[in-house]
């Protein structure tokens, strides 16, 4: 057996609805707000997974690195 590297990767989203002078204002209220911990989103925000993996087993990819390679992109 070989040991390899799954990644996972979770998306969370929420629509927040806020009163401003123009778009911008809106989006850098909102931005600033999530920045502060005022907005912190949470499992009820679970928008999807995605799964990726490479190829090479762990024990190659180490090996490769201490050569100067590079292994296998994602």
């Amino acid at each position: 057996m070989k040991e390899y590297e799954v990644e996972i990767t979770e998306t969370l989203q929420r629509k927040v609805r806020v009163t401003a002078e123009t778009p911008e204002d809106a989006y850098f209220n909102v931005r600033s707000a999530y920045n502060c911990g005022d907005i912190v989103l949470g499992s009820e925000d679970f928008a999807g997974v995605d799964y990726s993996y490479d190829a090479t087993p762990v024990h190659k990819q180490r090996l490769d690195r201490n050569k100067g390679g590079q292994g296998h992109e994602r």
